[in-house]
């Protein structure tokens, strides 16, 4: 079978049953973001096109990076490693500004891009090679896991796979649960408002019975507006508002080269 010869080889499953009194509580962290983004499993950010979701996701894990509150919230510092298949030559100016905004620039931060997305919803999968590529740019650096990995769009990182499939958007939750597993770390995903807010993201409704916490944005004319609509284990319904403030980046290049676009955002919370 052509797929399972590309999936990473499963740990070997334990069925030995647990009594009732010997059950404890895990001792591992609960939280990444305190009572919006869990330590491990699958967080998907939901909203319609030029909704700002982009800009919230890297400015809550930049948070988790640096080891800054984030909205008054503690975080669990450690690695983000941030996966964009869409306009990633504003991302990389995005990146600019938010650093020199937060005035870490040069200070090593563990925030790292990667200007590709693996396919992770066709029978073709690339996670054999996503992980395989992590652990080693991981053990050259000699860096701790990732607290979080985030893929930035569903649509992109589905691959040949169709969103509107339940078997490939089954098969896409299996793969982001692998990578969680792998990495002791929650997975993010950047997603695709439906044609009906109403039913959450756009596709097969497979990711939503999948998702851990889905963050939906709505796009206001001065400020989106982000609702924690499903948490499994903390407080739904809460909500805060952003806008997105005006950043110049300045020169950007070098003397007799043309000139790239300087202008870029950063996030406010309000």
């Amino acid at each position: 079978d052509a797929t399972l010869a590309s999936e990473p080889t499963p740990p070997a499953k334990s069925f030995t049953p647990v009594a009732i009194d010997d059950v404890e509580a895990s001792a591992g962290p609960a939280w990444l973001i305190d009572r919006v983004i869990p330590a491990r499993g699958l967080v998907c950010v939901v909203g319609p096109p030029k909704s700002r979701k982009s800009f919230l996701t890297t400015d809550m894990t930049f948070s988790v990076a640096r080891d800054a509150p984030y909205g008054g919230r503690a975080v669990l510092q450690g690695p983000v490693i941030y996966l964009t298949g869409e306009g990633v030559s504003g991302f990389k100016r995005r990146l600019i500004a938010m650093r020199r905004h937060y005035g870490v620039e040069g200070k090593g931060v563990p925030f790292f891009m990667i200007e590709n997305v693996p396919d992770l919803g066709s029978e073709k999968t690339d996670v054999r090679d996503l992980l395989r590529d992590l652990d080693t740019f991981i053990s050259a650096r000699n860096l701790p896991a990732p607290r979080a990995i985030v893929f930035d769009t569903l649509a992109r990182c589905i691959g040949e796979g169709d969103e509107n499939s339940a078997k490939d958007m089954g098969r896409f939750v299996n793969r982001c649960s692998l990578v969680e597993r792998h990495f002791g770390c929650v997975v993010v995903v950047v997603h695709h408002m439906g044609k009906n807010p109403a039913a959450g993201g756009r596709g097969s409704n497979a990711l939503n019975g999948a998702v851990d916490v889905t963050l939906t944005i709505e796009k206001g004319e001065t400020y989106s507006t982000v609702r924690i609509d499903e948490m499994k284990d903390g407080p739904e319904g809460q909500e805060w508002r952003f806008r997105l403030a005006p950043y110049d980046l300045g020169e950007t290049s070098a003397p007799g080269e043309t000139s790239t676009e300087t202008s870029t955002c950063t996030v406010e919370l309000l």
